[in-house]
This record gives structure tokens, C-alpha cells and sequence, in this order.
């Protein structure tokens, strides 16, 4: 199976569409700054819409 990673330098946030990823066997959160881990984790963990620049990626989009 062939995969693509896509980068963006915007953040790529959906804690606050889980309803739109609940049929998701898993997810992954990844980090490149450790000071925002517990923020970020607790922001999925309660539905928290976040602040600031952000992206909702290609998940809405699609690829071509």
C-alpha cells in the first residue's frame, strides 16, 4: 500500500469535529512542541474548539 504524508505549516486541528472522525479506528496526535501536549490532549478530550491560525486539512478538501 502506497502513502503520501502532507505537511502544512498551519496546525491541523479537528477536537472539535469528532463526530466527524468517531467511525476512526484510532487516531494519532503528533507533536512538535511538547509545552502543548496537555493542552492539546485535553482539548480532544472535551470537545474544545481551538483558537487561533489552524487548518482543518484535507479531510474536508480531498486529495487529487
Amino acid at each position: 500500500r502506497n502513502t503520501v504524508e502532507i505537511l502544512n505549516p498551519d496546525k491541523l486541528y479537528l477536537s472539535d469535529r469528532q463526530k466527524d472522525i468517531e467511525n476512526f479506528d484510532f487516531i494519532i496526535l503528533r507533536f512538535t512542541d511538547e509545552a502543548d501536549t496537555q493542552t492539546v490532549l485535553d482539548m480532544y478530550l472535551n470537545d474544545i474548539k481551538p483558537d487561533g491560525k489552524l487548518t482543518r486539512g484535507l479531510y474536508y478538501r480531498g486529495v487529487q
